[in-house]
């Protein structure tokens, strides 16, 4: 046993990371960027909406009511001029809804209408603990090269009936289309995980504050993720390994977790317990990690 002492925490994850990095990529999981999320470029979001809902959206007495306001959206760079009639916008986030510089979701489908290039959500985030504005972003890319499942990203400038609220990332929506895009199926159940989902036997599966149900839900069969969860807490099992790995994709998150530590990503799962979404692919019969909200990293 001497020889697990002797070899350091960093050492570890120098080896996940290297083992990661050589690991051969079969194709590119995420799909590339596109017109909606250029590269090399900030685009420009303009918000026309009722005057009275837009100084309840920016002033809220409740925080957290999570209540849409009807809306115009224009959204605009080198290669989309194009608006998008009677959509929902309201408040996201959690700690940032606190800040000055809200943190908006924009719903396309809220009040009946169609998706926006084949997307049905936006979150507009407003960086507000980095300054840089880059931290997110960098580590979305990264996770891309390690061909880790992850929401493009692009940077905005953000008007509300006129009036400058500063440079958002627009980043994408993780639900089914989100699934689809990068798994050809969307069939499967989409959980996402919130402060305090431990993946402990004390977790209920079907506790919707916990793992928060984006697909399926009329169903709500959770069986899968019942069984994921107590063979994760039971060492007992022969060829636990196989076992695991038969019914959650190990390697993503080997990798996901070498980019989580090199990055300083604190606010995910291995250390906060927190922002993160669970997919159980209908293709291969794994469960798959799936990291988002990747601001406190860097050094934050």
């Amino acid at each position: 046993m001497r020889y697990r002492l002797l070899f350091s925490y960093r050492q570890l994850i120098f080896c996940i990371f290297c083992f990661a990095v050589t690991s051969g990529y079969s194709k590119d999981l995420n799909p590339a960027f596109n017109k909606v999320f250029l590269p090399g470029e900030v685009t420009i979001i303009e918000i026309f909406m009722d005057e009275n809902d837009k100084q309840i959206l920016i002033n809220p007495k409740d925080l957290y009511a999570d209540i849409y306001y009807p809306a115009d959206f224009h959204y605009k760079n080198s290669k989309l001029d194009t608006t998008v009639y009677n959509v929902g916008i309201r408040l996201r986030g959690k700690t940032a809804r606190g800040s000055k510089k809200k943190p908006f979701k924009i719903d396309f489908k809220e009040y009946g209408g169609e998706q926006f290039l084949k997307l049905k959500k936006l979150n507009l985030k407003p960086n507000t603990n980095d300054p840089s504005q880059l931290r997110e972003y960098l580590t979305t890319l990264i996770y891309r090269k390690m061909n880790v499942p992850v929401a493009r990203a692009n940077y905005t400038e953000l008007y509300i009936n006129g009036e400058y609220m500063g440079v958002y990332l627009n980043v994408e929506n993780i639900d089914d289309e989100f699934v689809d895009r990068r798994y050809d199926n969307e069939d499967g159940n989409l959980y996402k995980c919130v402060y305090g989902t431990t993946l402990q036997l004390s977790n209920d599966a079907y506790d919707n504050k916990l793992f928060e149900l984006k697909t399926n839900e009329d169903v709500n069969d959770r069986r899968n993720l019942v069984n994921f969860i107590n063979l994760l807490n039971d060492f007992r099992v022969t060829n636990w390994y196989d076992q695991m790995n038969a019914i959650f994709d190990v390697d993503n998150f080997l990798k996901q977790l070498a980019v989580e530590a090199m990055t300083g990503h604190w606010d995910g799962y291995t250390y906060n317990i927190n922002n993160y979404y669970l997919y159980e692919n209908p293709a291969t019969g794994k469960i798959v990690y799936i990291p988002y909200d990747m601001d406190n990293t860097w050094g934050i």
